[in-house]
């Protein structure tokens, strides 16, 4: 008998114009009817058995369908009617979508177990109204020019009854100069007009004047309808997907080129900050500093030879070498002065006497050499020179105050207090005595949960609306009951990797939970998934009207306004934030003002 009313709920369901589809709160897909796949353009072996986000998150135009199950899964819209539009494919489709619970009674209370989501395809509905509307708009459009129509009959009316009543008078009038005029000439003729009776003449005006036609009063004008401008608040938001995570993770890295020689922690541990983690080797470092010692030696031995260049060896050699090129000029010069007067006594021939001119201009030449070879070597200590040496003896001082730095530091210390973690740069691996390492190297990680965040991304079309410092509520399916503040902290100001399933570029936005209780803390983990609900717009007394009431012109838009005077005022306005069905009016519309809906 079971097995059999299973059967007839079986065909019910699959008989069902609506779509039915049964979540769990794990997020599987445990049932759906025929109905859903045929509107979705699914396979039923596809989707039962896999995970919701799985098979509408990924694909692009279910955004609104998928919030609503999201928001049902919160506990935030429940048993409510509403109408999303989805992509399906080329085709554009309008269901309506109402979301309930399956609850079990557990340990005297009862659970909720499941969501339950019926949507029925209202797409040709809604092109009927639309359609409708449409006509309607047309028909309001025909009946104002109608009205404007009998308003320029009701004028013309006016203006021809006024020329009536004028070529009435005129006809009276003429008709009573004519009468005055035969009654004189009767009188005239009966030389009798003192006794003549004037009461004949007025029962004769009277009986050719002309009975006045009625005058139809004036249609009565069409009642207008207005609205009294009011402020209220209204705020605009963005509902985005992320994980939980630590808001401080700070990795370790080597200092320099070596292996481990000890471990004393291990990934999982809890750490306080100025912990020993790792202790490296430094004998290959130690080769590094003995080079540095003996560069740092030599350049402070150069400089203080530069500083004292005039006791030093290059300057005593070229000062001997002047001195000996000087000598020997001297003595050039001695005999070629002896030479020169023999020659002028005839005493030697001339060829001797060249002789010793060569050999005087020889050691004269040597001497001027010797003489600006001194003063290059003397060059060599100036001011400039001596500041070339410090800056190279301050360089090896600095290099080997780094060496020595980096041996202190042999022993690595936790940089902050928090949890080891496996660092997820490609170069992380295990901590093991012996390991070899290369400076740069990033050991490990580790997470500090004082701070709270969640990471999630944005697309391209809402990034520019998120800033820095904005409210936030941040929820999850493993806290449903909480309802957590948070504060925006960064927006990355270019994407990462590019487009992601499909859905377009997208950008990284970190969320920092605050005023987080001691109970919170102890519920939330890492890696926990949230949602989380950016208020971008806020705007406690807003002036909302109906957008069908703001009317698009050339030089921009504008309200009808009814005056006090009873006049109606076309007003310019500048507009803000438009949600489904109105726009809020920045400047040119006031509270209490009363603005025109039908006329």
């Amino acid at each position: 008998m079971e097995n059999r009313n299973l059967a007839v709920y079986h065909e019910v369901l699959e008989s069902m114009v609506d779509g039915v589809m049964v979540i769990d709160f794990n997020g599987v897909l445990e049932l759906v009817n025929e109905a859903l796949c045929q509107t979705f353009e699914l396979e039923r072996q596809y989707v039962i058995g896999r995970t919701f986000a799985e098979v509408f998150l990924t694909a692009e135009g279910y955004d609104d369908f998928a919030q609503i199950i999201l928001d049902a899964t919160l506990g935030e819209r429940t048993s409510e009617r509403q109408i999303v539009n989805v992509h399906v494919g080329d085709a554009a489709k309008s269901i309506a979508v109402t979301t309930s619970y399956i609850s079990e009674y557990r340990n005297g209370i009862h659970e909720r177990v499941a969501i339950v989501v019926v949507f029925t395809d209202v797409t040709k509905v809604r092109e009927f109204r639309e359609q409708e509307l449409q006509f309607a708009k047309q028909i309001e459009k025909q009946h104002s020019e109608l009205q404007k129509a009998y308003q320029n009959i009701e004028s013309q009316k006016d203006t021809l009854s006024s020329m009536l009543k004028k070529q009435r008078v005129t006809r009276v009038a003429s008709i009573l100069v004519a009468s005055l005029l035969f009654i004189g000439a009767g009188a005239y003729y009966l030389g009798n007009f003192g006794s003549i009776n004037i009461q004949p003449l007025e029962n004769l005006v009277r009986s050719v004047r002309a009975p006045e036609e009625p005058v139809p009063a004036p249609a009565e004008q069409p009642e207008i309808s207005t609205m009294m401008v009011a402020a209220r608040p209204i705020d605009s938001t963005i509902t985005l997907r992320g994980y939980l995570a630590p808001g401080n993770i700070e990795g370790v890295t080597t200092p320099f080129n070596s292996n481990i020689s000890k471990v004393f922690t291990e990934f999982g541990r809890q750490v306080m900050k100025g912990d020993p983690l790792v202790e490296l080797s430094t004998e290959e470092i130690s080769v590094e500093l003995r080079q540095a010692e003996v560069d740092h030696i030599k350049k402070l031995e150069r400089l203080e030879e530069l500083r004292n260049w005039e006791d030093s060896k290059e300057m005593a050699n070229a000062r001997r070498r002047l001195q000996n090129a000087k000598l020997s000029m001297s003595n050039a010069k001695r005999r070629f002065d002896r030479v020169n007067f023999l020659f002028d006594e005839g005493i030697i021939a001339a060829s001797e006497f060249e002789d010793g001119k060569q050999q005087y201009e020889s050691q004269l030449l040597d001497f001027e050499s010797a003489e600006d070879e001194f003063e290059s070597v003397r060059e060599q200590s100036d001011a400039e020179t001596i500041r070339v040496a410090q800056l190279e003896a301050d360089n090896a001082k600095s290099r080997l105050e780094e060496i020595q730095a980096k041996i202190a530091g042999s022993t690595v210390i936790a940089p902050i207090s928090g949890l080891v973690q496996r660092s997820e740069a490609r170069e992380g691996g295990s901590l093991t005595t012996g390991r070899k390492l290369s400076a740069g190297d990033v050991l490990l990680s580790i997470a500090n949960f004082d701070r709270i965040v969640v990471d999630t991304s944005v697309d391209e079309v809402d990034v520019n609306n998120i800033e820095a410092d904005q409210v936030a509520l941040i929820s999850g399916p493993a806290f449903p009951d909480e309802r957590i503040r948070g504060r925006v902290t960064h927006v990355a100001s270019n994407t990462k990797g590019g487009s992601f399933s499909g859905r377009g570029p997208q950008f990284q936005i970190s969320v920092e939970l605050v005023e987080l209780s001691a109970s919170q803390r102890e519920r939330l983990r890492a890696g926990m998934s949230a949602h989380v609900t950016i208020t971008t717009y806020s705007n406690p007394e807003a002036i909302m009207v109906p957008i069908r009431l703001v009317r698009s012109m050339v030089d921009g838009l504008q309200v009808e306004v009814l005056d006090a005077s009873g006049n109606i005022e076309a007003r310019m306005v500048e507009t803000g934030l438009t949600t489904q069905e109105s726009v809020e009016i920045v400047s040119g519309l006031s509270v209490g003002e009363q603005i025109v809906t039908f006329r």
